[in-house]
Order: C-alpha cells, then sequence, then structure tokens
C-alpha cells in the first residue's frame, strides 16, 4: 500500500497498483492531495489529462488545461491538479463533450469508461464514515440505514422524485462478511467497494450479497 508522506510527489515504483500508469517511465508521478477517496482509490486529475487521456504532453501542459477549469468532476470545475478523482466520480470536458466515469478494470485498475451525456447527469451518493477510511472499520447495518435514510429524507425538501430515484450507496470497509446484511437494509442501494474489489474473489463474494 502507497503511503501519504510529506512529499509532494510520488515515486512511481510505489504508486498503487490500481494506478493504470507504467512503474518505470519516469522517476516520479504525481501524489493525490488529501480527499475523500484513499490513495488506492483514486487518480491525481493530473495523471488522468496527461498519462490517460493523452491531452497533454506534460505537466505544464496539463496544469495549464486543468487551471482553465475547463475539466469537470461530478458537474464541478476543478483547478488543482493533484484532485484525487476517484471510483464512480464523473469526468466531464465541456469542449469535446465527452464524459467518463472512474471505474475498475478487470485486473482491479481504476479505468475511465467513456459515459452519454445523459449518464454522467445521473447522481450516485456514496456514504463512507470518516472514522472506516483505511481503517477497516465498519458501520453496523443500523447506522448505514440511519444515514442513508436520513440522506434520502433531506433530499426530499427539495425533490420526491429525486430523492426516490437517487442511489445511495454504503462506503465504508464493506467485505465479504458483512455486505449482505447491510444491503438488505431499506434506504442501502448497494456499495461503494474499495480494496476489496481488488480481490476477485472478496468482489464476487461481495456481489452476492445483494
Amino acid at each position: 500500500m502507497a503511503k501519504m508522506g510529506s512529499r509532494k510527489h510520488l515515486k512511481r515504483y510505489k504508486a498503487p497498483k490500481s494506478w493504470p500508469i507504467h512503474p518505470k517511465e519516469d522517476t516520479w508521478t504525481v501524489k493525490p492531495a488529501p480527499g475523500s477517496h484513499a490513495i488506492e482509490d483514486s487518480l491525481p486529475l493530473l495523471v488522468i489529462i496527461r498519462d490517460i487521456l493523452g491531452l497533454a504532453d506534460n505537466s505544464r501542459e496539463a496544469k495549464r488545461i486543468i487551471n482553465t477549469g475547463n475539466v469537470l468532476i461530478d458537474g464541478r470545475a476543478v483547478k488543482d491538479y493533484k484532485f484525487p478523482v476517484g471510483f464512480m466520480d464523473v469526468l466531464t470536458i465541456p469542449k469535446t463533450e465527452e464524459n467518463y466515469r472512474i471505474l475498475l478494470d478487470t485486473k482491479g485498475r481504476l479505468t475511465l469508461h467513456p459515459i452519454s451525456a445523459e449518464d454522467a447527469k445521473k447522481v450516485v451518493i456514496a456514504y463512507e464514515p470518516i472514522w472506516a477510511i483505511g481503517t477497516g472499520k465498519t458501520a453496523t447495518p443500523e447506522i448505514a440505514q440511519n444515514v442513508h435514510k436520513g440522506i434520502r429524507e433531506f433530499l426530499k425538501t427539495f425533490s420526491a422524485e429525486v430523492a426516490d430515484g437517487v442511489r445511495i450507496l454504503y462506503g465504508g470497509s464493506c467485505k465479504p462478511s458483512n455486505a449482505a446484511e447491510i444491503f438488505a437494509k431499506e434506504d442501502v442501494d448497494g456499495g461503494l467497494i474499495g480494496g476489496a474489489a481488488l480481490k476477485a474473489e472478496d468482489f464476487l463474494a461481495i456481489g452476492k450479497g445483494f
């Protein structure tokens, strides 16, 4: 597991295995800023623009593109080149009308999956307790249900139709041993799976919990 240290950069060979970059092409890569996604579950925006989409030849060009505000993450302009773009986030480039959702490929690597503009508008909310990130701790099914219900009730103050249609996922250390019990709750529509998705047998076992 890659560690978040005090340096501004990360050695490529220490990058998470979920990152789709070659470990020997260069010595350093960008380290994502702290955010709502763990380092294993996200990619720095600069890496996406330069290394994955190939919209820039170097870091300077990538930073210039990002700084113009022409890259949207979940509908919001992001100008921080270290911004952690994570699993299920939607990346949009308005000028080219391209939309991508961050997913995992069959090898457990983060990948950009092209989606339509209509799909890009569909909202998915994930609840992950701050104390569960990277700790292996999981909320009880009752806590997950109470929080999810609270989120849905809050959305109803804006639109009952949206509240009933939005998917609310649980994402705090969901694993084979607890998935079925959590997913059985009325307001839990699925799981935002992190580290467990990197092991095929665990991911399949979680899927059987639906």
